[in-house]
């Protein structure tokens, strides 16, 4: 057996060297503009127009954290150009243009603000995965054998929660790594102090703020402050309950100030993916597939097995309480139509502790032998997510054909007339006359209804009009049109001094209800060859029409531009 010592150095040691990769990967040698995913831009542009009063976009994850972060940041941002421009400064409406302009500058260019809150974010995360570590190797408690404190820390260092979101600028990474801690503090204690129920209380507010899919194990914590604290049991549940109230609203004070797009957000986006599209089976059958495809998954389904016997043959309750929550969260998951592996989160945070146990069991089964068995093991399924971690920094590093087509179209001459894909919106700046058109596409009343009736599930003789639209639907329906109405106005503010090339164009989507700034594909098509736009730049491939430059050179899928005078 591996000695204390040298049980710290190799998990320290790895986690050092993770750290490093991924700040290297992410933020040195950062990927195309400095995005993994367009969720980025929801999480910095929130906090930044947060400034204008405007509720956060994406609250049903809620990245509330996260999203402060960058109204920090941003403020920071205009008070270091205050004070360097403090002689152009001549009473408040000068500061208040510093803001405006600093707006500005960051709609050209988000990618200092992308890349300042991913790194830190891997610190953060760094960190918190370092207090789990160490708090793994010091504490007292019968479950944390030698050969747990080596393989368990392994196994939550090299997982795909961390190594696949560690690097993206999304809930998942923060609130994952402090669940990580927070089950850490909870399966490894005989009983808790008041002090620590309000360490754990505050940290599950926190969690709960930046995703708020954590909730369902609500039930788990509760019943564990209960069994763990060893003195008014009932009156310290419900101060723990309180606690974690308290640290919700400081960390999401939009609960209050925004509550109905809280609720619509979160509960809204938890019945349209158990509704997306009907399923023929009772679980969700397509997401089980693609589990099972994978064969490191049957390791990691025997590993919980025996993690499970090990933990339940201790005969705590608390146990039963955490595998109990497990199964009936698993149950609600897979009941959904749309799954992603974000879904899933809160599952694979307990299935990595069942994993640790599950191979410190083998090793007490088969002593040496189990344990270069439980070696051999660990080595597949980090090789395994490693593997994983290495094909994700790859493909968001390799030049793609749609940023080939990007950089073509800065080729074009300014003003030029065209029909984009939607995922190059954000690199091909906009004329004065686009900003114009989609700033009263943004605000249009009969959109609007349109959206709410399409939040609402409202069709035929149930849909509203603008004679029947409640007023208060405006605080819960509409933040996103608000926070692009404030974009559009600081664009079109500055826009006439801008010497860059700027470009007039429409997006297209196949359904325009959520993007009232996009026209339907097959309306778009239908203009396009009717001669409304010079070029239209997209991944479609048209029956009938030749296009005049294809870019297929590189990964990902081919971009097809085609020219409304060619047939």
């Amino acid at each position: 057996m591996i000695s204390s010592k040298n049980r710290k150095i190799v998990t320290y040691t790895l986690l050092t060297l993770i750290i490093i990769s991924v700040f290297i990967s992410g933020v040195i040698i950062s990927p195309f503009h400095g995005y993994y995913t367009t969720d980025e831009n929801f999480v910095a542009d929130s906090g930044v127009w947060m400034w204008y009063g405007n509720t956060p976009r994406g609250l049903d994850w809620p990245a509330s954290p996260s999203m402060l972060f960058y109204f920090v940041v941003f403020g920071a941002a205009c008070f270091k150009s205050i004070v360097a421009n403090t002689g152009g400064i001549h009473g408040l409406v000068s500061i208040f243009e510093s803001f405006d302009l600093e707006a500005y500058k960051y709609l050209w260019d988000r990618e200092p603000y992308i890349l300042l809150g991913r790194a830190v974010q891997i610190f953060v995360v760094g960190y918190v995965m370092y207090i789990t570590i160490r708090l793994i190797h010091k504490r007292n408690h019968y479950l944390l054998t030698d050969s747990l404190r080596l393989f368990l820390p392994v196994v939550l260092v090299a997982s795909t929660i961390l190594l696949g979101n560690l690097p993206v600028l999304r809930p998942e990474a923060i609130s994952g790594s402090l669940f990580i801690l927070l089950m850490a503090r909870l399966i490894f204690a005989d009983s808790i102090t008041i002090k620590e129920v309000v360490i754990c209380s505050v940290i599950f507010g926190l969690i709960l703020a930046q995703r708020l899919i954590f909730a369902f194990f609500i039930p788990f914590y509760v019943v564990a402050i209960f069994l763990l604290i060893p003195q008014d049991k009932i009156k310290n549940v419900l101060f723990a309950i309180l606690m974690i109230l308290i640290s919700f609203i400081v960390f999401c004070p939009f609960i209050i100030s925004d509550t109905l797009v809280v609720m619509k957000s979160f509960v809204g986006g938890i019945i349209a993916k158990m509704n997306d599209k009907p399923m023929g089976t009772f679980f969700n059958m397509e997401y089980l597939k693609i589990y099972f495809a994978e064969p490191v998954n049957y390791i990691i389904l025997l590993l919980s097995v025996l993690g499970i016997y090990n933990l339940l043959r201790t005969k705590k309750v608390i146990y039963f309480v955490l595998i109990g929550n497990l199964f009936i969260f698993l149950f609600l998951v897979l009941r959904s139509s749309k799954i992603y592996d974000t879904h899933v989160l809160p599952a694979g945070v307990v299935t990595l502790f069942l994993i640790g146990f599950g191979l410190s069991y083998i090793v007490e089964l088969g002593k040496a032998t189990g344990f270069k068995v439980a070696i051999g093991l660990v080595v597949i399924m980090s090789l395994f997510h490693f593997n994983e971690a290495y094909a994700q920094h790859k493909r968001v590093h390799a030049t793609i054909n749609m940023h080939t087509a990007s950089k073509w179209i800065l080729t074009l001459p300014s003003d030029t007339k065209m029909l984009l894909n939607p995922e190059l919106e954000f690199y091909i700046p906009k004329t004065q006359d686009c900003l114009l058109r989609e700033k009263a596409q943004n605000l249009d009343t009969l959109k609007m209804i349109k959206k709410l009736n399409f939040l609402l599930g409202n069709k035929g003789a149930a849909e509203l009009n603008e004679k029947d639209l409640p007023i208060i639907a405006n605080a819960f329906a509409f933040e996103d049109e608000k926070q692009y109405d404030a974009q559009y106005r600081i664009l079109l503010k500055y826009i006439s001094t801008e010497k860059r090339k700027m470009y007039d164009y429409d997006i297209y989507f196949d359904s325009i209800e959520l993007a009232s700034h996009s026209v339907q594909t097959q309306e778009a098509i239908a203009e396009f060859k009717a001669g409304k736009y010079q070029y239209m730049v997209t991944d479609l491939q048209m029956e009938g029409v030749k296009p005049i430059k294809v870019f297929n050179k590189d990964e990902g899928a081919y971009y097809y531009v085609y020219h409304s005078k060619t047939k």
